[in-house]
């Protein structure tokens, strides 16, 4: 009887291992049937093309099953995003991966308040701890490296993007619960990129800064929409009320006329303020929507007259309605009641913990796969 030598078991043992990621995987996208056709509808062709790219490069570099395996997390981590976004009415641009440095979606617009937003980045992680699920019982059955491989990417890729730091998911997650909490998560992110030495971890670090910063002066943009705001109800009140008295408007286009003149002025001589420029850009909107008549219009023209300045104002109005939701949805964004923040951080909290365990567990796995020394 022929005995195989240890070349003829390791390809032995690669080919059950390739058998059982395609059984593993087969059954787990079978049991989410409905997920993998939005699978197959979002995937567009710049997806598929840089989830390749990316495949290849990690491939050339540390072998084809940790390219398979890494991309696939990924994959499953960005669908997770994709979903959510879809349940919340967000149309999103298509998944990007990028070679060494990870995948990313971006939404075409914002959410409508940071539960939303929460909700987004938490189905990120939340797919990703089912993604590498599978693996944990077939590893402890075929003790396959491939599977340990697969455990010990998906757990840490998940935890490190819980980091409570915008714009990693925690961040995003905890914003609705406080936006203070990115303070420790900016210090466990500058001693883990400082520890492990690493540019892009220190990247990270400066966009988690710049982000913190921008909540911390959000008060201005809300001020400075409220000062347009001001100056549209202001010449709206004259508007309508000349356009009642005399059935044509010239008076308050003169005077809008003369304002604008005078804070162009002002800006060419930089002597303008942040209010004043607002008020500006308010009033550059207003103005080409409304023409002055020199003389008191005559019987025939009143009517036509006074349907176009009444069209214009409806017009207006409608800007200002845009304009004050807008602003009212920046004022309340971080809002929620405390039942929604502790709902939040407790899911917040548990999956934390199930990810921080798993990427514990999955170190003492790498450890046992490491190759020892004999002394």
């Amino acid at each position: 009887m022929k005995r195989m030598n240890g070349k003829e078991k390791n390809m032995k043992q690669n080919t059950k291992g390739l058998w059982g990621i395609i059984a593993a995987v087969g059954v787990f996208l079978l049991s989410k049937f409905k997920w993998v056709f939005a699978i197959v509808k979002l995937a567009k062709f710049s997806t598929i093309f840089s989830m390749l790219l990316s495949l290849g490069a990690y491939a050339a570099i540390y072998g084809w099953k940790f390219g398979v395996a890494l991309v696939y997390l990924m994959l499953i981590h960005e669908m997770g995003h994709l979903w959510a976004a879809r349940r919340k009415g967000i149309a999103t641009s298509p998944a990007i991966f990028i070679p060494f440095m990870g995948a990313v979606i971006g939404m075409k617009e914002m959410p409508k308040n940071a539960k939303d937003e929460a909700y987004i980045a938490y189905m990120g992680p939340l797919f990703g701890l089912l993604s590498f699920l599978p693996a944990i019982p077939l590893y402890m059955i075929t003790k396959d490296p491939f599977w340990a491989l697969v455990i010990v990417l998906g757990s840490m890729i998940n935890f490190f993007n819980l980091i409570p730091v915008s714009p990693l998911d925690g961040g995003r997650i905890v914003s609705v619960v406080s936006t203070k909490i990115w303070a420790i998560g900016l210090v466990i992110l500058l001693g883990y990129a400082i520890f492990q030495k690493s540019i892009f971890l220190g990247f990270i670090f400066i966009l988690g800064c710049l982000e913190w910063n921008r909540v911390l002066k959000r008060n201005q943009p809300i001020q400075e929409l409220g000062w347009k705001i001001n100056t549209v109800k202001e010449y709206m009140v004259r508007l309508k009320e000349e356009l009642q008295e005399t059935g044509a408007l010239h008076r308050t286009i003169y005077m809008m006329h003369y304002e604008v003149m005078m804070l162009s002025q002002k800006e060419r001589d930089k002597t303008v303020t942040k209010e004043e420029r607002q008020r500006k850009i308010a009033l550059d909107y207003l103005h080409p929507k409304f023409e002055p008549l020199d003389y008191v219009p005559y019987e025939e023209e009143r009517e036509q007259h006074f349907a176009l300045m009444q069209d214009a104002i409806a017009v207006s109005e409608r800007t200002l309605d845009k304009w004050e939701k807008e602003k009212k949805q920046h004022e309340n964004y971080y809002s929620a009641n405390m039942k929604t923040r502790i709902g939040i951080f407790i899911l917040y909290m548990l999956l934390f913990a199930v990810l921080g365990y798993a990427s514990y567990q999955a170190n003492i796995i790498l450890q046992d796969q490491l190759p020892t020394r004999n002394l």
